[in-house]
């Protein structure tokens, strides 16, 4: 694959697409991390899920006014989280 990689490297497509395949060049053993540690999983859809309150409050309010503001926001989002799956 790093070989593969390599040669697509010399090619210039568009600056999207080379900085893709720049990043997969450079982070090449990471891809594979999954396969050396079976225990570990493949995706992360619960840690995305549980994300998805906070992406969307942030959406509909429109942000944060203050980086405190976000801080905040935060924090609490992570206690009502964690409440969630202690039940």
């Amino acid at each position: 694959m790093s070989a593969l990689l390599q040669a697509l490297d010399l090619f210039k497509i568009s600056k999207k697409a080379d900085g893709m395949i720049r990043n997969l060049v450079k982070f090449e053993a990471q891809l594979w991390t999954c396969l050396q540690n079976p225990s570990m999983p493949i995706h992360n859809k619960q840690k995305e899920l549980a994300l998805r309150p906070l992406v969307l409050k942030r959406h509909i309010s429109f942000g944060n006014d203050t980086a405190r503001g976000a801080d905040r926001l935060a924090q609490l989002m992570s206690i009502i989280e964690t409440l969630k799956r202690q039940g």
